[in-house]
Order: structure tokens, then C-alpha cells, then sequence
């Protein structure tokens, strides 16, 4: 049996698997419904749209200015830092905007963790159904005369493609499960961050989830283009873990405590 052909599909699987297991885990454990989940769904939703306005206007921007005539290495950095930026600045950012003026009830160490995974759940089902559909197409195009299927124009970069894709070792083809599950603990995390910011009354816990939604998010871009997609996944699965700490230190009553 081809393990490619096994493993792509069990990646994709696990992208969209994980955060639904790990959301019913969570709903069962601490006695809720799948209502502040969604939440963490829908804010992740209007985040990535504010997010792609803003990348637009400033790369329009860019466009413009001398930027464009930096250096390749350069542009990949400027490009990272502004990838993690608006990531960082749209995410926590509808957090806390949906925390302060929609979900004026949500409030509870509990809550923050649920809406993290439903925040951080969305991102990898996501992807997962794109790398679906991508699994899909491979498959489909693996065996098949791609001259009859893609443009001329195109046609010799579809051929690299389908090499490209089939010739890789199979424990590659799984880092994307395993960076999903990185970025649903970053966002659990982060989002606990806004939630005590709220809880305590302090502004300090919300800039300290931008800081690092940053350090994560541009370090991810900048990682693949500088260390390569296994140490960047190794340093982003240790992210994940660093963010998770402080959510098992939160002791259980000290919301009460801090309202």
C-alpha cells in the first residue's frame, strides 16, 4: 500500500477531527453546550475578513512605496511580520470586541477555554476541508494526462506539482494536523489572556495576547522561510504548550475572586 495515500487523507482528517473531539471533551467536562464554542467560531470568522482588508489596503500600499525593491530576504521578513501583525491585531483584537460588546455574559475562566477552542477549532476545520479538496485533486491528476485537464500555460507547473506532491516522505505530509493542533492550544491560551483581562480589569493581559498572538504568528511566516517546516513546527508545537501553562495555573475560583 502507498502510506502517501493513506497519510494525506489522515491529515486532513485530523485537521477537521481533533478540534470537533477536542470541543466535545471540552463541553462535557465543564457542563456546557456548544454555545460559547460557536462563539470562538464566528470570532475567528469576522476576524480573518478584518483581516484581509487589511492586508489588501496595506500591500496596496506597499505597492506604491520602495519597499517592493528591498531585497527577496527582506521582503519575506516584512511580509511575515506583517502577516503576524494582522493576525495578531484582528484576532485578539474581535476578541475582545465581541467580549466587550456582544458577549457581555461570557465571563469565566471556562468560558475563555471554550471560546479559544472554538476560535483556534474553526482555523484548523478550515484548512482541513481545503487540504481535503487539495487531497482530492491530487489524487485525481496523480495518474491522469494532465494535458487534457489544465491549460497549456499552466501545464508544466501542474506536472512539477503532482511530482512535488507525491515525492514527499510521509511524515511531511502530517506536519499540518500537527501545527492545527499548535494553533488550537495557542489560541486557547491567548483567549483565556483576553478573558482574564476582562475578569481582572487589567489591560495588561489583553497587550500581553497581542505580543505573543505576534511572536507566534510572525514567527510561524518567518520560520518557514528561514528554518524550514520542522524545526518550525517543532518551535510552534512548544509555542502551544508555553500558552496552555498559564490556563492550567488559572486556579478554578480565581475569576471569582477577581470580579
Amino acid at each position: 500500500m502507498d502510506i502517501l495515500a493513506f497519510t494525506y487523507p489522515l491529515n486532513a482528517v485530523l485537521m477537521i477531527g481533533v478540534p470537533i473531539a477536542v470541543g466535545y471533551y471540552l463541553t462535557r467536562r465543564f457542563a456546557q453546550g456548544w454555545g460559547i464554542w460557536f462563539l470562538g467560531v464566528v470570532t475567528f470568522l469576522l476576524a480573518q475578513i478584518g483581516s484581509g482588508f487589511f492586508t489588501r489596503a496595506v500591500n496596496g500600499l506597499l505597492a506604491d512605496s520602495a519597499i517592493v525593491s528591498w531585497p527577496a530576504v527582506s521582503q519575506m521578513a516584512l511580509d511575515g511580520l506583517l502577516l503576524g501583525l494582522s493576525a495578531a491585531l484582528w484576532e485578539e483584537g474581535m476578541r475582545y470586541v465581541v467580549l466587550r460588546w456582544w458577549a457581555k455574559d461570557v465571563r469565566s475562566r471556562r468560558d475563555g477555554i471554550l471560546m479559544g477552542a472554538g476560535h483556534g477549532g474553526a482555523m484548523a476545520i478550515v484548512l482541513g476541508i481545503f487540504a481535503l479538496f487539495y487531497v482530492s485533486q491530487m489524487f485525481r491528476y496523480r495518474n491522469a494526462d494532465l494535458s487534457a485537464l489544465v491549460p497549456a500555460d499552466q501545464l508544466a507547473y501542474a506536472q512539477a506539482e503532482v511530482v512535488r506532491f507525491w515525492s514527499q516522505p510521509w511524515y511531511f505530509t502530517l506536519l499540518n494536523a500537527l501545527e492545527s493542533v499548535s494553533f488550537l492550544m495557542v489560541n486557547i491560551g491567548l483567549a483565556a489572556l483576553v478573558m482574564r483581562a476582562f475578569l481582572q480589569k487589567r489591560s495588561a493581559w489583553f497587550l500581553l495576547a497581542i505580543v505573543l498572538h505576534f511572536v507566534i504568528a510572525s514567527g510561524r511566516e518567518l520560520g518557514m522561510a528561514f528554518l524550514g517546516p520542522y524545526w518550525t513546527e517543532a518551535l510552534l508545537l512548544l509555542a502551544g504548550g508555553l500558552c496552555l501553562l498559564p490556563v492550567f495555573l488559572w486556579r478554578e475560583g480565581e475569576e471569582a475572586e477577581a470580579a
